[in-house]
């Protein structure tokens, strides 16, 4: 017995009459049907039996997913004899199994009693499709790996733009900063991507073209045979390509894509497998180039990177390709550098570094970065340098602990930098005198006058507003909205300010004067997608476009752009007559908000460049998309600084992301104990809901708990107070140390990793982390508790409420999914229910069971050992 159905082998002789009845009995009687052919081995008949029948299958339609219910609903409908119910262990009485872009039945062997055979029916909504998928399954599977990887490197290899040229493939869209274009091929077509890359890993994709005509694999493969066998295509690739990561990761494709299954050991199939996994490891290594590439990595919480920080950089990279430094996010105390702050010094720094820098700023901590970027590029690489001080080295022990497993990184110690007091150079000393931090005095002697005060610049900052002020600015602006009082339109005649302040600090103060209205706005001549609008002597150009999404969440992205036309120096400046001014904004602000009431979209982005004029409208957009002023309804300030590059130069963009509805509570709905305290109308409630929100995001959730009671909020400071309310409607109140902590899961999460590295499972490279502490997830009955993205390799784990031990299971959960993404497992899931997927639901099953499994092993093991 074979394959989800428990069918029996099916000899060569006995196919064709097989699938002519086949055909005949079930396929013709679907409605839509159109053609079908057997291909793969079956096909080339050059085995004496086979474990299934894979018939490609033509049906009229144009979604997959109703073609499939279509044939589900048809073949239901048939008797067992024809369809036969399944006969595996696992799938005992089923009678169709349904998976990705195929549905799999048992069907009686013609010409064998009691003999059945598993039919893999392969969806195709057009001929071309059809065509497309013989084509590709027909070919061994040998060179279907060895395809994939090739596809993957073409591009660097040969010239894109002919390339293109030769395909006829054209009007694509421009790359950004850390873009390239990508092919892809698979059973169901050739397209062709726009990938964004960060540390050599992609973060974000878009598909730009693509097709179903097999003649265009040939146009795109000119020069190589694949016409051949799999050994004559393999001597081609080997001999042709130029370039080390190319031929590194055609390799790394066919290792991934042809495995020896459990099932296949010491056999002639698997035996086959495992000879050609060798011969193109060999080959492919032969034939690399000297070429060696070494990188250093960097990291700290860089509060401000000073001197010694500057100094060590420098030792690293000696030797090194390409330095990366990784930036704590962490706000240390004292006085307040932020990561932006220290990644802005960095980027005075790298100046004056022979090597090529680049700065990240760390979403846990650097040193996790460091780990994941290792796990991640050193097959990408040939050496990795990294290092820290003499009393700091257990933050790197792993890596000495497993030298087999990390052979390419070499730890370096790096010097004790003294001041002249004889003292180690401490970024926290330097934090603890304001005057000391504008001196300058811990600034790397090599760098210039005019770049020293440019650093001092960027950490003398204005202090912000105290929490409490931005707490009680929160509730007068929402209680404003309870209570609106009519806004006349401003007639706005003037600005005056004391004293030499910068153009930003005009601007900003300017705007902070008026009252933002719509009936301020001069006529607009365009419409939402764009336009012009003139004031005074000027025409201002407005576009909005839809973009990429660059949180890749399948949310709407539009990018709003304003521009002056002509002399783009004549943006807005302190300069421009203050009724100018107003009418400017305003107008911007209608653009803005006639878009948003119209279309809704998920996320919107304002840019502007990285030139005096574009900063001065990031000072305006800063102001109009204030989470305090909540001028723009409905939205909230997700990034105020995502960056881009394009033809004219780099800029950033503020993106505003939709706020979820938050659905208000029906008194007294199913039975629901609301009680006394929660009795006000709906509408109340709603309003109370969005105070609740506005004050989440403007207090430091570190510091203070905002509590929803339905009706009323409560805050509390977290590190005082001697009660919590446990937000039941009653208002009851636990005990102290009831109250949840920010619980430390990273030395549990690492002792698990590694048991499951220990115990072979295939988990490398290892997935990013994240910890969430959402009240929404944690308040709604149905909300998440984990959750796998196979697309960006992470694991997301919901924590508020939850007790730690709980989490641990999750993330073990989380993991299995991480390993079928590793062993090629979750490709073609196109649902995220199980009751829709067949092949879900298998995969689902193992992360329950084998995910608690391992937990409890690992946990029996941990105790058993303390």
């Amino acid at each position: 017995m074979s394959g989800v159905a428990g069918g029996n082998r099916i000899l060569r002789q006995d196919v064709q009459a097989t699938f002519n009845k086949y055909v005949d009995e079930v396929l013709k009687n679907i409605p839509g049907f159109k053609k079908a052919s057997l291909s793969g081995s079956v096909k080339a008949g050059s085995k004496a039996d086979f474990g299934d029948l894979d018939i490609i299958t033509w049906f009229e339609g144009d979604d997959k997913k109703e073609v499939k219910q279509r044939i589900i609903d048809a073949i239901s409908k048939l008797p067992n004899n024809i369809i036969v119910p399944f006969k595996s262990e696992k799938y005992t009485g089923r009678r169709y199994y349904n998976s990705g872009e195929l549905i799999s039945v048992l069907y009686p062997i013609v010409g064998q009693d009691d003999q059945y055979i598993q039919v893999d029916n392969i969806i195709s909504l057009t001929e071309e499709e059809h065509a497309f998928k013989g084509s590709f399954l027909d070919l061994p599977a040998e060179k279907q790996g060895l395809l994939l990887g090739l596809t993957k490197v073409i591009l660097l290899e040969e010239n894109p733009d002919e390339v293109f040229r030769r395909m006829g493939i054209s009007n694509l869209p421009e790359l950004g900063e850390g873009e390239e274009y990508e092919f892809n091929l698979s059973s169901v077509k050739l397209s062709l991507r726009k990938v964004k890359l960060e540390n050599f890993k992609e973060v974000a994709r878009e598909e730009v073209w693509s097709t179903t005509n097999w003649g265009t694999i040939k146009i795109l493969f000119r020069g190589y045979n694949i016409d051949g066998s799999f050994e004559d295509l393999l001597d081609d690739v080997a001999r042709k390509l130029t370039n080390a990561r190319s031929k590194n990761r055609v390799a790394g494709i066919f290792k991934s894509m042809i495995s020896v299954k459990s099932g296949e050991v010491g056999t002639a199939k698997g035996k086959g497998k495992e000879d050609a996994l060798e011969k193109v490891a060999q080959t492919l290594s032969e034939g690399l180039d000297d070429q060696t590439v070494t990188v250093a990595l960097y990291a700290g919480g860089f509060k401000p990177p000073h001197k010694a920080h500057y100094e060590n950089a420098k030792l690293l990279s000696q030797n090194a390709d390409k330095l990366i430094i990784f930036i704590g996010p962490k706000i240390r105390e004292g006085v307040k550098i932020t990561a932006e702050q220290s990644k802005a010094i960095w980027e005075v720094y790298a100046k004056y570094l022979a090597t090529p820098v680049e700065i990240v700023i760390s979403q846990v901590t650097p040193i996790k970065d460091i780990y994941d970027w290792v796990d991640q590029n050193q097959s990408e690489v040939d050496k990795i340098i990294t290092g820290t001080m003499a009393d700091e080295k257990g933050k790197f022990s792993y890596f000495a602990k497993n030298k087999d497993k990390y052979p390419k990184v070499e730890l370096r110690d790096l010097p004790v930098i003294v001041s002249k007091e004889d003292d180690k150079f401490s970024a926290t000393e330097i934090r603890k005198s304001k005057e000391y931090m504008t001196s300058g005095k811990w600034i790397p002697s090599i760098i210039s006058k005019e770049d020293k005060q440019d650093i001092i610049s960027i950490v003398d900052r204005e202090e912000d507003p105290s929490i409490e002020d931005k707490m009680l600015d929160a509730v007068d602006e929402v209680f404003e909205s309870f209570f609106p009082k009519k806004q006349p339109v401003i007639d706005f005649t003037g600005i005056k300010f004391d004293g030499p302040i910068s153009e930003a600090t005009h601007l900003q103060k300017a705007l902070h004067e008026i009252t933002l209205s719509r009936d301020n706005a001069v006529d607009l001549q365009g419409d939402l997608t764009g336009g012009t609008f003139k004031v005074g002597e000027r025409l201002y150009n407005y576009s909005i476009k839809n973009f990429p999404n660059p949180y890749n969440d399948g949310g709407l992205f539009y990018n709003i752009g304003f521009n002056i036309e002509g002399n783009t120096e004549d943006a807005p400046t302190k300069d421009t007559s203050p009724k100018n001014y107003l009418k400017i904004i305003s107008t911007m602000y209608k653009v803005i908000m006639d878009f948003v009431e119209k279309e809704q979209p998920d996320y919107i982005g304002i840019a502007s460049m990285d030139n005096p004029q574009g900063k001065n409208y990031h000072v305006v957009y800063n102001s109009l998309t204030d989470n305090k002023a909540n001028r723009i309804p409905g939205y909230f300030r997700k990034d105020a600084n995502l960056t881009f590059s394009s033809e004219k130069g780099s800029g950033r963009i503020i993106v505003m992301k939709k706020k979820k509805q938050v659905e208000p509570l029906d008194e007294g709905s199913s039975g629901t104990p609301i009680g006394a305290l929660a009795a006000i109308p709906s509408k109340d409630r709603a309003e109370l809901l969005h105070l609740y929100d506005e004050l989440r995001a403007t207090v430091d959730q570190d510091k203070y708990k905002v509590v929803f009671n339905q009706d009323r909020i409560s805050i509390y400071v977290r590190a005082f107070s001697d009660i919590t309310s446990d937000q039941v409607p009653y208002e009851k109140f636990l005990p102290e140390q009831s109250q949840q902590g920010k619980f430390d899961f990273t030395p549990y999460i690492a002792s698990l990793l590694e048991y499951m590295i220990d115990e072979g499972m295939k988990i490398t490279p290892l997935p990013e982390v994240k910890v969430r502490y959402d009240e929404n997830e944690a308040n709604n009955f149905f909300g998440k508790t984990a959750y796998y993205d196979p697309m960006n390799r992470e694991v997301v784990l919901y924590v508020l409420g939850r007790h730690p031990k709980d989490v641990m299971r999750s993330f073990s959960h989380e993991m299995i999914h991480h390993m079928q993404n590793m062993e090629g497992r979750l490709r073609n899931i196109t649902t995220t229910n199980v009751n829709e997927d067949d092949y879900l639901q298998e995969i689902e099953k193992e992360a329950h069971s084998k995910g608690s499994y391992i937990f409890r092993e690992w946990e029996d093991l941990t105790k058993n050992n303390e």
